[in-house]
């Protein structure tokens, strides 16, 4: 990803929304990446997906975002990272595709 994973604060809106308002907040943020990047999915749907599963949808919506802009994805480590850092990773996933 062009993106770091700890660069939440180059935006402030989008870490006050992924850090401060999380899970909701960072869920929403990345919903919306993968709404962007995949058309055909919907925000609510992978919204409740991350809600419902925690780092398991969080790490499938990582890849869904990853395999959209041609980047290699690794269920295992995206999932390691939402467990270790959900808050930074869904900041990085919406700032890489806006």
């Amino acid at each position: 990803m062009e993106e770091n994973l700890f660069g939440c604060c180059s935006d402030c809106f989008t870490c006050v929304i992924g850090s401060a308002c999380y899970p909701y907040g960072g869920y929403a943020l990345q919903a919306k990446a993968v709404e962007m990047t995949s058309p055909g999915n919907s925000c609510i749907g992978a919204f409740c997906f991350a809600y419902w599963c925690c780092c398991i949808g969080a790490a499938i919506n990582r890849g869904i975002i990853l395999k959209a802009k041609g980047i290699e994805s690794n269920f295992l480590l995206n999932c390691l990272i939402h467990w270790v850092c959900g808050p930074c990773a869904s900041c990085q996933e919406f700032r890489e595709v806006t």
